[in-house]
């Protein structure tokens, strides 16, 4: 499964070396996949990546300050390819909501013909360009975003 990280950000200058710090602590739960959600000035920035070392890279960083909201996720994929339109966060279609996920959604292949009526579930779209593969392939966890 994933490992998962929020903070309410008090001090910009540490969090980058503090969240590596716990990743590297946990990363019996995962290391294929990496995202980071950044809530400042009431938008969201995001940056997804299949690698740790672009993660660290990321201009993201640069981008925090005192009162920001961070949310990190590593990931390990159960149910779905590893590829950056898989990872977390998922946005929802306007960008205003940001969620991570940890587990799995036993009931996704339903609850993704019912979704997918009224919602566009970025993994599905990426995926199937990546791979041409049927049944089609989504991340369950970006269920749970437009459940809400």
């Amino acid at each position: 499964m994933c490992g998962i990280i929020g903070a309410f950000i008090r001090n910009p200058g540490i969090i980058k070396s503090e969240i590596f710090l716990i990743t590297e602590a946990q990363k019996s739960r995962g290391m294929n996949g990496f995202g980071v959600a950044l809530h400042k000035d009431s938008k969201i920035i995001r940056e997804r990546t299949t690698t740790i070392e672009k993660m660290k890279k990321s201009e993201i960083w640069e981008k925090v300050e005192v009162n920001d909201i961070i949310m990190f996720h590593q990931r390990q994929p159960t149910s779905s390819p590893n590829v950056e339109a898989c990872n977390h966060p998922f946005l929802n279609e306007d960008g205003t909501i940001a969620l991570l996920h940890n587990g799995i959604i036993p009931d996704a292949q339903r609850l993704y013909r019912q979704l997918s009526k009224k919602h566009r579930l970025e993994s599905v779209i990426k995926t199937q360009w990546l791979f041409f593969r049927s049944p089609i392939t989504f991340t369950d966890s970006e269920i749970a975003l437009h459940q809400l």
